[in-house]
């Protein structure tokens, strides 16, 4: 038979062995259920960061979409509508009289082009006056919001009077006569 003593060993042994086998058979899963969590929390922060980040993204379009809808209708409004350009020649007619020039607009056929993205209507535009309004009112037309490429410019000055400005019968000695042929872009496909 055993001795006190090694009974004493024995039942320590076994007690140690079944208090290992609980520490492993419910501790170990335990910790592996917080590092499985602890997992599934990051990866859930990680979601949470990303569909913030495509909230601001959302937000961030909305809030910029009434800009680039006032961009849209900026640009749409800079075009000449082939058809009736009533509205563009209008605005040649006010600048004219705004920069103190004489001025009248023609009709101008212009090459369309392979590579051209927008169809387009030619105009050529004489004006006449002091070489100073001239050249302002070229500049109000280069500024306005039209979308035109400028073809062709000639401006002289009127040596003495000839019959060659007779449109402008008011011009003197000293004044300038100004042709500009320009190329109007109507933001409709070229017809080729």
């Amino acid at each position: 038979m055993l001795s006190h003593k090694r009974k004493i060993y024995t039942i320590t042994a076994v007690s140690f062995v079944v208090f290992v086998a609980l520490i492993i058979g419910a501790v170990v899963p335990f910790l592996n259920k917080i590092k499985q969590s602890s997992s599934d929390f990051a990866n859930q922060k990680v979601i949470s960061e990303l569909i913030q980040a495509r909230i601001d993204e959302v937000e961030s379009f909305q809030s910029d979409h009434s800009v680039l809808k006032q961009n849209l209708n900026r640009i749409e409004s800079s075009f000449v509508e082939i058809t009736s350009p009533v509205v563009f020649l209008s605005y040649l007619e006010q600048a004219s009289e705004k920069a103190g020039v004489l001025m009248n607009t023609y009709p101008y056929a212009v090459k369309v082009e392979l590579d051209d993205i927008w169809s387009s209507i030619g105009f050529r535009i004489t004006a006449g006056g002091v070489v100073k309004d001239c050249l302002r009112f070229l500049e109000m037309i280069e500024q306005s919001k039209w979308s035109f490429e400028i073809l062709e410019f000639d401006l002289e000055q009127i040596p003495k009077v000839n019959p060659r400005y007779k449109e402008f019968e008011t011009l003197e000695q000293g004044d300038a006569y100004m042709t500009i042929i320009i190329k109007a872009y109507s933001g409709e496909p070229p017809i080729l």
